[in-house]
């Protein structure tokens, strides 16, 4: 005798409901998404693509529109100052930090400061920190040299101090010009680590009389040769 086939409950083989449900929620919201950013203009992307470029390279740009084709939801305009902007500005505000500690303390003649390229150059005559051939600081000199290191506390820049001197006359205890210089800029970097300036930012250089301001021919010159440069230096292309 034949058995009768078993009628199926209708609960089975119903798990594909579920999985096409779904299925159709995700083309849903896909097609939600689609809708919504087709109703951004293309005006509207071509300048959000270009702020972003030229924040990228640098060039900096004020933010994306103020308003586009009258529409409500318009973009808010927000500054994007350069990289070369902020160091500028920074170059700009250490640079009058340092002519006011020149004529608060009336060293017009002593410290010469200037651009140097991308760099600010501090250019400190040596009579006035140091005495004849030595390299020990002036008592008179110190309170420059701190107020000159809170400005320099106030970046994050590799600072270099460099020692110049004059062809002149030698000591035993500094038998070359090197020896001199080298001595000097330590003296100096040593004082302002001291007072606080993070050690990682400075480095020293003696350059002896390779690089005078001046012909070594009279005394006057000499003396404009022998100095100590407070470098401080900055990348091309980065803050």
């Amino acid at each position: 005798m034949a058995r009768k086939k078993k009628e199926s409950s209708g609960s089975e083989g119903g798990g594909w409901m579920t999985t096409y449900a779904d299925l159709v929620t995700l083309l849903f919201a896909f097609f939600v998404l689609l809708y919504a950013f087709s109703s951004v203009n293309e005006e509207t992307f071509r300048k959000i693509a270009l702020s972003l470029s030229s924040a990228l390279n640098g060039t900096g740009t004020n933010g994306v529109v103020e308003n586009v084709d009258g529409a409500s939801n318009s973009i808010i305009e927000f500054p994007m100052p350069s990289i070369t902007e902020k160091r500028d500005k920074e170059k700009y505000k250490i640079t009058q930090e340092f002519e006011a500690i020149k004529e608060e303390f009336g060293l017009d003649d002593e410290i010469t400061i200037t651009t140097d390229g991308l760099n600010v150059r501090v250019d400190i005559n040596s009579t006035t920190i140091f005495g004849g051939n030595s390299a020990i600081l002036r008592e008179s000199f110190k309170e420059v040299l701190v107020r000159i290191g809170e400005v320099l506390k106030t970046i994050d820049r590799d600072v270099v101090i460099e020692g110049h001197t004059a062809k002149s006359y030698l000591i035993p205890e500094y038998p070359t010009y090197f020896h001199l210089a080298s001595a000097r800029s330590l003296s100096v970097a040593t004082f302002l680590m001291d007072n606080g300036v993070k050690e990682e930012m400075i480095s020293i250089k003696a350059l002896g009389a390779n690089e005078p301001l001046a012909p070594n021919d009279t005394e006057e010159n000499m003396s404009k040769n022998r100095r100590v440069s407070v470098l401080i230096k900055y990348r091309i292309g980065g803050f």
